[in-house]
């Protein structure tokens, strides 16, 4: 178990939705819903979760949301980054580009429809450890 700093990522964060207008991601939209999570009291905010629809997003429409995230919110509240993906080479460049962009914590899930034993999901959680610096 990893020890965390009292009153890190505790309390209630909210899964973004993404909205959409005209088949693009609308970031207008997600901003204003950030404002308003923030505005109503969230401790914190999930970027690109299940409810995000993450497998319907590219991985430049993931980078972006989370650049939006991380430019609206301003340090305000903590951002999860979800960088689950449907492969380990796009799990790494999102948790990459996660680190990079400022996200405070991950989410990392094993690709979806992988039934690996219990060792093989440690050794894809240990690859996606050392294939990127701490958050």
């Amino acid at each position: 178990m990893i020890p965390l700093p009292p009153g890190f990522l505790r309390g209630a964060y909210t899964p973004l939705l993404t909205p959409f207008k005209d088949g693009a991601v609308d970031h207008a939209s997600f901003a204003g819903l950030i404002v308003f999570q923030i505005a109503h009291g969230c401790d914190g905010l999930v970027v690109a979760a299940a409810a995000g629809e993450p497998f319907a997003l590219s991985l430049a429409e993931r980078r972006a949301l989370l650049e939006t995230a991380v430019a609206v919110t301003r340090e305000r509240v903590p951002i999860v980054a979800a960088t689950g993906a449907g492969s380990l080479a796009d799990t790494l460049a999102l948790t990459e580009h996660a680190n990079d962009a400022g996200a405070d914590a991950l989410l990392v899930l094993p690709p979806p429809f992988a039934k690996p034993p219990q060792r093989g999901v440690l050794e894809y959680f240990l690859i996606v450890e050392n294939g990127r610096a701490h958050v």
